[in-house]
């Protein structure tokens, strides 16, 4: 899965990553990591702020009068790159394209992610929520995210009782 997003200008690393890090600290499938024991396959999650989101970004810098053709070019070798280190068993199940055009020309944010962890729908979550962290932090506030009504392991606990019910 992926998706792209217009930065607002300017922004720098240190936003962006601190943006990012509040929202992959509000969403436990984003800090999961895919495990296999007796039982099978299950989903491990590390706590929030153990996940070194700077580490999951990458930085590509283009020259603001770079053409389409250069800027599709690099942008989808980047996005190659970031797909091909997507490592559920690692615990990289999310990864981050930053295309830079330098301080007067706003960026792009490519996010992606593995489909264990994002669906359609979860765009429609993510992408407010980026927005959210980013507003806040661009009027010196820290991100306050609203609490997650259900938890991923409620939801995935849901899933396998309805799965299992009778009507289906």
């Amino acid at each position: 899965q992926n998706l792209t997003l217009e930065l607002p200008q300017p922004i720098d690393r240190p936003s962006l990553v601190e943006t990012l890090t509040a929202v992959v600290d509000r969403h436990d499938a984003l800090r999961a990591r895919l495990i296999e024991d007796d039982r099978g396959y299950g989903l491990d999650v590390a706590p929030p702020g153990q996940v070194d989101v700077d580490g999951l970004v990458d930085r590509v810098s283009l020259d603001p009068a770079a053409t389409a053709a250069d800027i599709t070019a690099a942008a989808s070798a980047a996005l190659d790159r970031a797909l091909s280190q997507l490592d559920p068993m690692q615990g990289v199940m999310v990864r981050f394209v930053w295309v830079d055009y330098g301080p007067d020309r706003g960026g792009r944010l490519i996010v992606a992610a593995h489909h264990l962890v994002i669906d359609g729908v979860s765009w429609r979550v993510i992408v407010p929520d980026l927005v959210a962290a980013w507003i806040a932090l661009s009027q010196n506030q820290v991100p306050a995210l609203p609490p997650v009504g259900t938890s991923l392991r409620r939801w995935s606990h849901g899933l396998l009782e309805e799965a299992r019910s009778e009507r289906r």
